[in-house]
Order: structure tokens, then sequence, then C-alpha cells
């Protein structure tokens, strides 16, 4: 018979060692985290040193706008130009800024998420604005407003700093005020003397050298010809202050009824009418004229002012003008009568500018009378013509006038240049006084076109005039 053996039951169970996996024995060499401290490259003191840099470049550049502002380029001896600094200092600027936000957005994520459970897709949103202009816009539209939105808006507004810092430098032409330059001039007069000496002159006032000069000047002014200004200036130049000028003013008024009432016609034929007649200033004038044959245009007659007994009248001009019809018959008669007299002219905010030149104001000064002006004991020339107190006008220079200059002058009034007449119809009219040369019809014409003299106060042939009064 067989025999079975069965094993012994065990007495009790024994618990099984168990380890735990997770869990590691530290080792004799571990670290612990040891925090640096907060101003070494190790934690914050990289960024700190970036961000009070960007600040210090900025106020740099703040400074330098400063230093410049108003002052000419020529005060800027760098040999770097002032925008191309600005531009250097405003990139340096904006590289440091951005070292310091870049990663104070990269800290600022984690802080967001120990706040609390966050969305993962916040990871790559906070990477994206830390790294440039796209990814903070992303950031702004659609993040919660948070400290990093302040990193976001500065990482998009420092693309405009230079730009923007450049633009505030602007170079342009400013007026300054410079010493006294001899090359930088304009004409004015104070005396009418052109230095003529005894022996030029003559026993009979005809002899006295004329002045071509002031003539051309009375006939461009009388023809209202520009010619330019007597000024010399390299560029651009204004005067300050006021300038006073001797000169020439008029005044005109129609005198037509007056004159007509004292006119005297004489008939030598049935067919010839000859008519004089006299001004309210006593400066006679005469028409003529034959029945289908000829008659008077125009006539220009002057009398000349006696000196210095009438000062500052010069010279009066009467002017007759009459429309002839198809028979000769003279209509529309028309008589003007003008004086010339010795003015004075304050010119202020005189400028020129390449080739122009003017006055901001010109106004008219009146000399007064004769008893204004002192003779020397020479007898062929005024000296030293000067205001007594008893001028309304104040502060103004000493004027000189040579006698034989203004003989010289009125002896140009007083010839054919001048005084002529201009009469329409046959050429049996050349017997009758001077027929007008044509260059010299546009010279009446100007004299009878008084409203316009009366308008520009004679101030074209006065610009000129003092452009020719040599000064002493």
């Amino acid at each position: 018979m067989s025999q079975r053996n069965w094993a012994e039951k065990p007495s009790g169970y024994k618990p099984a060692r168990v380890d735990d996996v997770d869990e590691e024995s530290p080792r004799p060499d571990a670290v612990e985290y040891k925090r640096y401290n907060l101003f070494t490259c190790n934690e914050w003191g990289l960024e700190i040193v970036t961000s009070i840099g960007s600040l210090a470049i900025l106020a740099v550049v703040a400074y330098i706008f400063s230093d410049v502002d108003g002052k000419p380029l020529s005060a800027w001896t760098l040999p770097i130009s002032l925008n191309a600094l600005v531009s250097v200092l405003t990139t340096t600027a904006s590289a440091a800024i951005m070292h310091g936000v870049s990663a104070f957005i990269s800290q600022l994520k984690w802080l967001h998420f120990k706040n609390g459970p966050q969305k993962l897709e916040h990871l790559e949103k906070f990477d994206g604005a830390s790294r440039g202009p796209w990814g903070s816009l992303k950031f702004l539209v659609s993040m919660k407003l948070n400290l990093a939105t302040i990193g976001a808006l500065i990482t998009i507004v420092r693309l405009g700093l230079s730009p923007l810092a450049q633009q505030v430098v602007k170079i342009d032409e400013r007026s300054v005020n410079s010493t006294i330059d001899e090359n930088v001039t304009f004409g004015f007069a104070h005396a009418y003397n052109r230095g003529v000496i005894f022996a030029d002159l003559r026993t009979f006032s005809g002899g006295i050298p004329q002045d071509p000069n002031m003539q051309a000047a009375i006939l461009q002014g009388l023809y209202n010809i520009s010619t330019p200004a007597t000024f010399a200036c390299p560029v651009s130049c204004k005067w300050q202050g006021s300038y006073v000028s001797l000169g020439f003013t008029t005044e005109c008024r129609d005198v037509t009824q007056t004159t007509l009432q004292s006119q005297v016609c004489e008939h030598p034929t049935d067919s010839i009418e000859n008519c004089n007649m006299t001004t309210p200033g006593n400066i006679g004038l005469s028409s003529h004229r034959q029945h289908t044959e000829w008659g008077t245009r125009y006539q220009m007659n002057v009398s000349l002012s006696k000196r210095p007994d009438e000062f500052p009248e010069l010279a009066r001009f009467a002017i007759y003008r009459a429309s002839p019809d198809h028979n000769f018959q003279l209509l529309d008669v028309n008589v003007t009568e003008c004086s010339l007299s010795l003015a004075a002219f304050n010119y202020t905010d005189a400028q020129s500018n390449g080739t122009a030149f003017a006055f901001g104001d010109t106004q008219e000064i009146d000399l007064g009378g004769k008893e204004f002006w002192s003779i020397t004991n020479r007898s062929y020339f005024f000296d030293g013509t000067r205001f007594t107190s008893n001028s309304k006008a104040t502060n103004l220079p000493a004027f000189e006038l040579c006698y034989d200059d203004l003989q010289a002058l009125q002896d140009f009034f007083r010839s054919e240049a001048i005084t002529t007449e201009w009469v329409d119809g046959s050429a049996a009219a050349s017997a009758i006084k001077s027929i007008l040369p044509p260059i010299l019809v546009n010279l009446v014409i100007f004299f009878l076109g008084f409203d316009y003299w009366l308008t520009r106060k004679y101030g074209k042939s006065n610009t000129m005039v003092n452009d020719v009064i040599p000064t002493s």
C-alpha cells in the first residue's frame, strides 16, 4: 500500500518587504538650492542694469535736443551728424529696454500659472509676447489685462522710438542778426548834390550840366517802368528799424471848370480858332484847331517855383486834353493841374530775397516850407538843409540840396521833353508850336491819368529818384 507525504502547513504569514520606487535615498553629493542676491547676474541684475541704462540713454537724447534747440547747424562740432547720433542712441535704448521686458514677460508666465489652473495655450502666448511685436499684439487681443500687458505695449511702442526721435530734429532757414556788413546795403538818399564845381558853371542857367540819371529816373517813373532796386544782399536779408530818404511827391486835381471859365478864343480866319486859358495855379494853356484840318489833343505846360520861397514845391504842371471829332471840333475837354514837391519818406521793414526787394511800410513826411531850410553863404547851393525845432517831424536826418542840381532839374522840366503839344490832323499843324514826338505820347497820357497818380502818390518815380540821388 502506497504512502502519501503531506507537507506541513505553515504556522503563519510573514509580510513581504515593500520598497517605494518613487523615493530615492539622498545622495551624499546633492546640493541644496541657494537663492542669489537680487542684483547679481544669476537673478535680475542684468535686466535692472539694461532697464536703467535705456532710461539714461533716453535722458541723454532729451538733453541733446534741449542743447541744440535754436542753435545754428555750425554749432554742432562732433564728427557724426546729429541725426545719426540720435539714431544710434535710440536704437541702443530700444535694444536695452527689450532685454529686460522680454525677461519680465517670461517670468510673469510662471506667476500666471502659479495663481491657479490655466489653459496650456497661455504658455505659448506669453512666450510669443516675449519674442517680439507680433506675439505682443496677439497677447493684447487675447489675454486679460495683467502685468505682462505693460510689457507687450512697450514691445510694440518701441518700434516707433527711433523714427519719431529723428523727426524731432528739424533744420530750417532762419534770419539771424548780424553785425554791420558793408556788403549788405540798400539805397536811400539824404542829399541831392552831384558835387558840381565852379568850373562846371556858366553865366547862364542853361549852361549848368544836366543830370541824365535824374532825368531817366523821372521818365521811368512817369512811364511806370520797373527797374531793379539798388541793394546788395547775398541771399536773404532784412533790415530792422526805419530809414528816412529824400524824395518827391505830387498832388493832382481836376481844374477843368475853373480853367475853361478863363478861356479866351481868337479867330484869325473863319476856320481857325486859337484859345488861351489859365489854370488856378496861374499856368497858361492853349488849344488850336482848324475846321476839318487839325486840332490840339494834348498840351502840357509847366510853371517853375521860386527857390526857396515856394519850398517844398519845385514845379507845377498843367495838362490839357481833348478829343477832336471828324471835323476836329475839340470835345470832352479836361484840364488837370499837378504839383511836384520835395518830401521825405520813412521806410520800415526793408527786406530782400534773391532779386526781389521791398519795404514793409512807407510813410510820407512833409518837409514844410521855406522856414525849415537854412542857406549857406555860398550863393549857388543850399548846404546842410535841416529841420528846425518848429518842424512837426522829429528824429529826422539832415538833408542837403544843391542849388545847381535843382536848377538843372527845372531846366529839364522847361524843355520840350516836358512842355509840349500834340496836334491831330494834317502836317500843317507842325507850324503851330511843336508836335509831340511819338515816344513822349505816353508821358502826357500818364499826366492825364491823375486819378492813378493820386492813388500812387508818385511812388514809382520817388523810388527811382531815391536810387539815383547821390548821397554825401
